[in-house]
């Protein structure tokens, strides 16, 4: 890596008068060749990548960037699929694919076998996958009913990984600890233990009080549960929703609301999982 000084000038007139303005810009500039490469799909139309919410990856490039990380955006199934063999790629990241926006729901987006296939081989080639999913109040329309729901896509692709974890088709909602609606969440209750929590900070007398500690936004978000009925050993959950959350099937005409996925070992009582509770 190599900061470089680029000077701008920009020379103003106004009133015949000439003014001169000078502004320093340091880049750093780093080798493309060293750098580790993370995709993220935007083949499709994911959510907050390419469908609803687009183009909002700048912070987590950012992040990424300053760790010596490029973040390459996977436009086409081309792409998608070439990366997967590309030993430059370290992980691709795949949010849920939209069901949102009037051209996902005209054309609902999901994995073909080859892209399947190519993902697969470049997970059991050492490459991190993640696999991210969105509630499903957006699925109620009429036209999107019928279709393959964004859980139902995603866990295919967990399916074809051989995990364990299954995102739920449903919305986590809490009627009694929210932002001001019920599928706004902010969650308190970290897994200290992992080392993916260092540096939270939480007050444990005014736990879900921003002014006072660190959340985890949820907002819109679905549940996560474990096929098999035993969490597996690899997983370590990192945060989970408040005794009063629970989920609702926002994408059938009632709505119906239920306090964990059931009948099961497993209770996604916390938003995530929490074993024999």
């Amino acid at each position: 890596a190599k900061v470089m000084t680029i000077t701008v000038t920009a020379i103003v007139e106004l009133d015949g008068v000439e003014y001169t303005f000078s502004k320093d810009i340091e880049l750093e500039v780093k080798d493309a060749e060293t750098l580790v490469y993370v995709g993220i799909d935007a083949s499709h139309c994911n959510e907050y990548v390419a469908g609803y919410y687009k183009d909002s990856m700048g912070n987590f490039s950012a992040l990424a960037a300053g760790c010596g990380v490029r973040t390459v955006e996977l436009k086409t199934s081309d792409e998608l699929i070439a990366a997967c063999s590309n030993e430059k790629f370290a992980a691709i990241i795949f949010t849920a694919p939209s069901r949102r926006l009037a051209a996902a729901q005209a054309d609902p987006k999901v994995y073909s076998a080859d892209e399947l296939a190519a993902i697969k081989a470049f997970n059991e080639a050492g490459g991190l996958v993640v696999v991210a999913g969105w509630g499903d109040n957006y699925e109620n329309y009429d036209a999107v009913r019928s279709a393959r729901h964004m859980a139902d896509t995603q866990n295919e692709l967990l399916e074809t990984l051989g995990s364990a974890l299954r995102l739920g088709d449903d919305l986590l909602i809490d009627n009694e600890l929210n932002g001001g609606q019920p599928q706004r969440l902010y969650f308190s209750d970290f897994n200290m233990d992992s080392y993916l929590m260092e540096g939270i900070v939480v007050d444990p007398e005014n736990p879900d009080d921003r002014a006072y500690s660190e959340v985890y936004s949820n907002c819109g978000g679905c549940s996560v549960y474990a096929e098999g009925g035993g969490l597996p050993e690899t997983v370590t959950p990192v945060v989970y929703g408040h005794v009063s959350t629970t989920t609702q099937d926002s994408g059938s005409a009632d709505q119906r609301s239920q306090p964990a996925r059931q009948p099961g070992q497993h209770q996604r009582h916390r938003g995530l999982l929490r074993e024999g509770e």
